[in-house]
């Protein structure tokens, strides 16, 4: 009997709910109410701005001080970027680099333009009246034949007391008289012709043998200090300009207890190792010969970059 009862109830609430429904369909059929659903132009209406929720957190107080927001979204630069922008302006406002040729590399001539490298704002000349406003001199040191006449005469002192200069180009020939030279001086320009790989030659050794540190120019550092200690030497990519190189050898050179114990460093490898001059051509033949003997086995190499590196 109750299963019944609740049947019967429910039924009432059915049908009283059908004719609601029927009663809202007819009402909408007959009148076209309009409704506008929110969008973002209510903003635009009210005289707003849309903005993103961080950017408008973060201005809400402004917001309410000043109603009639702009439609533009302006951000304010980042003070890095500021500085940025002042450093590009005041890179425009400089004048060209002005790079003066003294002379032509074996007298070759060649186009006087960096577009090809994508580098501007540069003036190449070889115009010598313009060498007080130069920022820089190119001299090649093949071409000079130890004439210096031609040279600038300002800034330049051959005879300053502190610095040797030897060699054709500077009229002065070392002679037999390297060993004594080399054994007084502190430092030695260890600068090879060509930079490549594992190319290392005398420059490096006779100063190394006569106790003057060696400022290497050639290869890179790790490529010396496979072959020799690594407080041995100066490698000039230690430096970020030739400035700075300047500066190290000039405090080194100070009569100072402290700088004079850490110039002495450099010296550290000769209680370890000895410098041994080799008898070029002779002995390179005879280690040739025992090279032989000992490998009687016959061998061909196709490729001598993968025998030689591995």
């Amino acid at each position: 009997m109750s299963s019944s009862a609740c049947q019967w109830t429910l039924h009432p609430f059915a049908v009283r709910s059908l004719l609601v429904l029927c009663f809202l369909g007819l009402f909408f059929m007959y009148n076209k109410t309009d409704i506008k659903f929110p969008n973002f132009g209510i903003y635009m209406e009210k005289g707003c701005q849309f903005c993103p929720t961080v950017l408008c957190a973060a201005r809400a107080q402004t917001q309410d001080s000043q109603p009639n927001c702009s439609t533009e979204l302006h951000i304010q630069p980042h003070h890095n970027d500021r500085q940025k922008i002042q450093q590009a302006a005041a890179v425009d406002a400089e004048p060209d680099t002005i790079v003066l040729i003294w002379m032509w590399p074996f007298g070759a001539r060649y186009d006087l333009s960096c577009n090809t490298f994508h580098i501007t704002r540069c003036h190449l000349t070889d115009d010598k009246t313009l060498y007080h406003k130069a920022h820089g001199v190119l001299f090649h040191h093949r071409d000079i034949h130890g004439n210096l006449g031609d040279f600038p005469k300002d800034n330049w002192n051959m005879q300053y007391e502190r610095i040797h200069f030897y060699g054709n180009a500077f009229g002065r020939h070392i002679s037999d008289q390297y060993s004594k030279i080399v054994s007084s001086c502190k430092f030695y320009l260890s600068f090879e012709n060509s930079v490549y790989k594992d190319y290392i030659t005398e420059k490096l050794y006779l100063p190394m043998m006569k106790e003057s540190v060696p400022i290497v120019l050639g290869p890179s550092r790790q490529n010396y200090e496979d072959h020799i200690p690594a407080d041995s030497f100066i490698h000039v990519n230690d430096f970020s300009t030739a400035k700075e190189l300047a500066e190290k050898l000039l405090y080194l050179d100070q009569n100072n207890s402290l700088i004079i114990t850490e110039y002495i460093r450099y010296f550290n490898w000769i209680g370890r190792f000895k410098v041994k001059l080799s008898w070029f051509g002779k002995e390179h033949t005879c280690k040739t010969c025992s090279y032989l003997q000992n490998h009687r086995e016959y061998q061909a190499f196709h490729d001598l970059n993968k025998w030689y590196w591995g």
